[in-house]
């Protein structure tokens, strides 16, 4: 969706509340739970009458004529309770886009199976080729049951006990809804449970045998995410336990004589050995090298057809909910609660909410004016199948009248990072949830009663202010006036020192201007590091922030440190509402900026903020003695104090970076562009006698973002990445104006309107 050569397609997000995929869409549209099916029925209604689908067998327009006919603009409008106008402005460009896509919801809400037909149905009337859609690249994920399908074995396990019940790295006791009754078959006399699990989770709290086995760091084996492709996995560290691998237990279970394989390691070459590309043992350190293989046999186009049944599937559309509804939905840090034990998940916030730790209930302001809530208040929900207690959040990213809460935490076991951390809103959910008849799960639930307990809670939230107040932080700009006049001009600025005409000065001596800078210039040794974030690219996910823990040895400080606001991170995702529209996000990274005239350095009294000579702003941690001047000077607040000594308590000390310091209490602490990272490419260079190449040195932000936001490079190299970037009519300095030359230049987020 970034902005390409030809332009920037047009995206836009139609569900009750906004997810991640939502925020960043070009416009959010609210509609009532369940309704979606109605709003595609419509949508292909109108198309159809609009002369869409003419391409089509008139055999299949009739049918599809009487699926949609009773779904016209009022009953669509009635049921969604989508703004008229929206409405048309989403048929309209459906119909003139050249290369429309529509794809389904997998949020597991009402009507889940339907509204993926009626999208599939867009998709045909839109494009009766179905030219967009991959038939034959399946996953290999569908031949795994469903959870319809797990809750009928669990059923059956209550009416007819087995003797042996084998569970491998999974907890259904803390996944399924209490009313499902999994957590009372496990503690009858029979079966006999064993969990394969290296977490003392719900589900192994309750087994009869505990039985660890080996991570998949320590291990070799192989796993297709895509019908007919091959990847290899090999250990990426030595091993930490003595516990087999779980491919060892069963060959040692099941064969006494005539093993296929000495171990699982040589069952899985051997079994790739008999594949059609690995027909020789030489191809084996290949395809362990690339990571698989990815040749696949290439199929005839699949074809596609009417299924009789589909007149039929839409007969079971649900009612609407008409009172207040409650959706448990998936969290992108934790998934369904298997990442809830890992601290650096627990310690980046929630993108949308900027909570970290806790799960709050997202509620839309008017609903909290209704019932006399704030912002933290604790209320209790009761559904006929359960009760829970949660704070809650106030957000315009829901609709009224709709509760949301995220999955993932909420856990009684799991380790100190999980255990009593959040809420799990499973709790509220039927034992039905998830025999839907698509086997997609039902996540959404009437919710009887809802009141305040009388509590509050403070949230350990990382954000300040929702809104920037008019400074220029993060900017937008519209996909058409990047086809203007001028729109060097405009991005730049005008050459004034105003907030908004302030020129984007480059941090490189050329840039040096006497009349406006206080400063002499940095005179830099061949190298002048700098990055580059593209705006327009960010998602707002938080990968980067993850892995600058990983990479810097940044401690984790938990919920009661960061409700004081004393967060380690060294880059952290800020979110920025627009205030004449609260829907619309812009996600902001926001590290130390490696100003080249930095406020941070000429406050140290003991030199402690140093500039480099290829531009950096380094922390020398022994010189620190801790008075702050230099957080108290940056106008940007990404400087990190240190209040406690870390303790990792054994095996986490081997998380450690050994080429990063472990800092210790009393000193301060930043982002330092993965020097250790420059270092290295600085010795690799010196011993092959050159420079270091453009694009060699990647920080673990840039290493890690699944986009490519971020670029690193020497803008004293007129040639480089970041250097081209920078002259990108887009790119700007946040709060520029200040003069401080950041050398963290973005590029604005383009924005397109219906």
């Amino acid at each position: 969706h970034a902005l390409g050569d030809d332009g920037k397609g047009l995206f836009l997000h139609i569900s009750p509340f906004q997810s991640l995929t939502g925020a960043n869409a070009d416009r959010w549209i609210s509609c009532v739970p369940g309704s979606e099916t109605a709003l595609a029925l419509g949508l292909v209604n109108q198309l159809l009458q609009r002369g869409k689908g003419e391409a089509l067998p008139e055999s299949v327009r009739i049918s599809v004529r009487r699926i949609v006919a009773e779904y016209t603009v009022d009953k669509v409008i009635e049921q969604t309770g989508i703004d008229r106008k929206d409405f048309q402005q989403v048929l309209t460009v459906l119909y003139q886009a050249g290369a429309p896509l529509v794809l389904g919801t997998g949020a597991g809400g009402v009507n889940t199976l339907q509204t993926n037909m009626g999208a599939n149905l867009l998709n045909l009337v839109l494009d009766p080729e179905l030219s967009l859609v991959d038939f034959d690249a399946r996953h290999r994920v569908e031949i795994a049951d469903t959870r319809a399908d797990v809750v009928k074995f669990i059923t059956a396990l209550g009416k007819d006990p087995v003797d042996l019940l084998l569970l491998n790295n999974v907890n259904p006791a803390y996944v399924l809804p209490p009313e499902t009754g999994f957590t009372d078959i496990l503690k009858r006399d029979a079966p006999f449970v064993v969990s394969f699990s290296n977490f003392m989770d719900e589900t192994a709290a309750l087994a009869d045998l505990v039985f660890p086995v080996q991570l998949p760091l320590e291990s070799w084996d192989e796993y297709s995410g895509k019908a007919d492709i091959i990847s290899t996995l090999q250990p990426a560290m030595g091993r930490l336990t003595d516990a087999p691998h779980i491919g060892d237990v069963f060959l040692d279970a099941a064969f006494d004589k005539n093993r296929p394989a000495k171990d699982y390691k040589r069952l899985i070459f051997d079994r790739l050995l008999g594949h059609r590309h690995f027909v020789s043992k030489s191809t084996r350190v290949d395809t362990i090298r690339q990571g698989g293989m990815f040749e696949s046999i290439e199929q005839p186009k699949a074809t596609w057809r009417l299924s009789r049944r589909l007149t039929d599937a839409f007969h079971w559309v649900s009612s609407l909910p008409t009172s207040l509804v409650f959706m448990a939905v998936p969290s992108n840090r934790f998934l369904d609660g298997r990442g809830a034990n890992r601290s650096w998940l627990c310690e980046a916030p929630d993108p949308l909410t900027q909570v970290a730790w806790q799960t709050p209930v997202r509620v839309h302001p008017e609903t909290l004016r209704q019932r006399h809530l704030s912002q933290g208040d604790v209320i209790r929900m009761q559904s006929k199948w359960g009760r829970l207690e949660a704070p809650v959040y106030a957000t315009e990213s829901v609709r009224p009248g709709l509760l949301v809460m995220d999955l993932g935490q909420g856990h009684t076991a799991y380790g100190r990072y999980a255990e009593n951390m959040g809420r799990n809103p499973v709790a509220l959910l039927p034992p039905q949830a998830f025999e839907h008849v698509s086997g997609a799960p039902d996540l959404t639930v009437t919710l009887s009663s809802i009141y305040h307990t009388g509590a509050s809670m403070e949230l350990a939230h990382t954000d300040g202010s929702r809104f920037q107040h008019k400074r220029k932080i993060a900017l937008t700009v519209d996909v058409r006036t990047l086809t203007g006049e001028d729109p060097h001009g405009s991005a730049h600025g005008t050459g004034g020192l105003s907030m908004n005409d302030f020129p984007l000065v480059l941090p490189v001596p050329d840039s040096h201007d006497e009349k406006r800078d206080i400063y002499p210039a940095h005179r830099h040794d061949t190298y002048r590091w700098a990055m580059t974030v593209d705006l327009d690219k960010c998602i707002g996910c938080g990968a980067c922030s993850v892995a600058c823990y990983a990479e810097n040895n940044i401690g984790v400080v938990g919920k009661e440190r960061i409700i004081e606001q004393r967060e380690m991170s060294w880059i952290q995702i800020q979110r920025y509402h627009d205030p004449d529209a609260e829907e619309n996000i812009i996600f902001f990274p926001l590290l130390c900026q490696h100003c080249d005239s930095a406020p941070c350095e000429s406050v140290c009294p003991v030199y402690a903020s140093h500039h480099s000579k290829e531009g950096l702003n380094n922390q020398i941690y022994n010189r620190c003695i801790g008075t702050r001047f230099c957080s108290q000077n940056c106008p940007y607040k990404a400087r990190r104090f240190n209040w406690f000594d870390w303790q990792r308590p054994e095996p986490l000390d081997l998380q450690l970076n050994p080429d990063v310091t472990v800092r210790s209490k009393g000193v301060m602490e930043k982002c330092s562009f993965c020097v250790q990272r420059i270092k290295d490419a600085h010795t690799l260079a010196k011993n092959e006698d050159r420079k270091i190449r453009d694009g060699e040195i990647e920080p673990a932000c840039a290493q890690t973002c699944p986009t490519g936001a971020f670029t690193f490079g020497n803008i004293l190299d007129k040639d480089s990445r970041v250097r081209k970037l920078a002259d990108d009519p887009r790119a700007y300095q946040a709060m520029g104006y200040l003069n401080t030359k950041p050398a963290v230049i973005y590029l604005k987020k383009v924005i397109r309107d219906i």
